[in-house]
């Protein structure tokens, strides 16, 4: 009877509309996972090629190798002001912290294994009895890993990102629209007859 089909359009349309709700929450989950990996990773490398620019900028630079990195620097020194700069960078270069910032992008696939180790064996490399032309050669080595990684995350994220589209929120998207019963009634061989808001006919018992 009429008021059966329209029980099964309403029970289709809570499931349809139940189904959209749970793919948008599962869609709009993934994508902003990705773009947290894709921004804590971006961020955090894009320090650690800030603190290598520094460093190699720094005026007490070359006072850090050679002859002159066997001596303890005097505090307040351009020369103590550099050391301390490169021992935070080193610190943020171990292979650990390294890899920690390759796994928070890790669905973009910023560094490769060869990528972790050249950086793990050039800065361990980088010490203070090298000549400071070898040091800075070093360094830009380090550097240009770094932003060749955070440029192949950024061009995958951008694809990646992409095929999610723009997020969306229940209240922002309506779920697709269903057709709604217009007219009942029967036909001249008394069948049950029931018309839809988008042109469709079912005949019933």
């Amino acid at each position: 009877n009429a008021q059966t089909a329209m029980a099964k359009v309403e029970l289709a349309k809570s499931q349809q509309e139940k189904d959209w709700a749970t793919s948008l929450r599962k869609n709009n989950i993934e994508a902003e996972t990705l773009r947290q990996g894709y921004t804590g990773a971006n961020t955090q490398m894009g320090e650690v090629i800030d603190d290598i620019d520094r460093l190699m900028a720094h005026p007490g630079f070359n006072s850090l190798f050679g002859p002159n990195g066997m001596i303890t620097p005097v505090p307040g020194t351009d020369a103590a002001d550099a050391k301390a700069a490169y021992d935070q960078l080193i610190g943020r270069l171990t292979l650990s912290e390294v890899r920690r910032l390759s796994d928070m992008g890790v669905k973009l696939n910023p560094m490769s294994n060869l990528d972790l180790d050249t950086i793990k064996a050039s800065a361990t490399g980088a010490n203070k009895a090298m000549s400071d032309t070898a040091a800075r050669d070093t360094f830009t080595r380090i550097r240009g890993r770094l932003d060749t990684a955070r440029t192949t995350m950024g061009d995958n994220y951008n694809r990646m990102s992409s095929l999610y589209g723009p997020q969306q929120t229940q209240q922002s998207q309506q779920a697709p629209q269903q057709a709604t019963i217009v007219r009942t009634g029967r036909d001249a061989s008394g069948r049950k007859v029931v018309q839809y808001s988008d042109g469709r006919i079912e005949y019933g018992d």
